[in-house]
């Protein structure tokens, strides 16, 4: 966006949207890898976000494997809930529990139009629908809030970045800015 003074969010979805299907200047690519770096090593907003915003494959498997080994993690935990300790998800099964953390992680990158019901879901699976929608709900959250993390970083680092390249400023002029 040449000539622009301020970037917003729909511009950067709209700008990235063509990951995949053409060369994006390395500005972008460095300006993504600044946002990335300030976020934790494990975190996979990056990953979540470029496939959200692009409509790319590139991270299908190493976003499966995390939607699967996160649903499993917060179906198994026993946080203390009242007076004792309780698993977050009792009726728990990997056969199933894998499946509603792949639906959670379509359910945050497509859309509740490509995921099937609840109900649909649990009777081919047989399990409790609320057990599945425990699992499928959490992933999703999940990473729904790594996507906004990395955007709201993205945001920034491409603001760092107009201040770095086109005028150098002080952090004090910066902060003048905003008031």
């Amino acid at each position: 966006m040449a000539g622009k003074d301020k970037w917003d969010i729909d511009d950067l979805r709209g700008y990235y949207a063509a990951f995949g299907r053409r060369q994006l200047p390395d500005a972008a690519h460095y300006t993504a890898a600044v946002a990335d770096s300030t976020l934790p090593d494990s975190h996979v907003g990056y990953e979540l976000w470029i496939t959200w915003v692009a409509e790319v494959p590139f991270f299908a498997n190493e976003l499966r494997d995390w939607a699967e080994g996160l649903g499993e993690l917060a179906a198994t935990l026993k946080p203390k809930l009242g007076d004792r300790h309780r698993t977050y998800v009792e009726s728990y099964r990997p056969e199933w529990g894998r499946q509603a953390s792949r639906d959670g992680l379509r359910l945050a990158t497509l859309g509740p139009n490509f995921v099937p019901g609840l109900q649909t879901r649990a009777t081919q699976l047989g399990c409790r629908w609320q057990a599945f929608r425990k699992v499928r709900d959490f992933v999703a959250g999940a990473a729904v809030l790594q996507m906004q993390q990395f955007e709201s970083q993205l945001l920034w680092a491409t603001r760092l970045k107009r201040h770095d390249y086109e005028s150098p400023q002080t952090l004090a002029d910066m902060a003048a800015e905003k008031v």
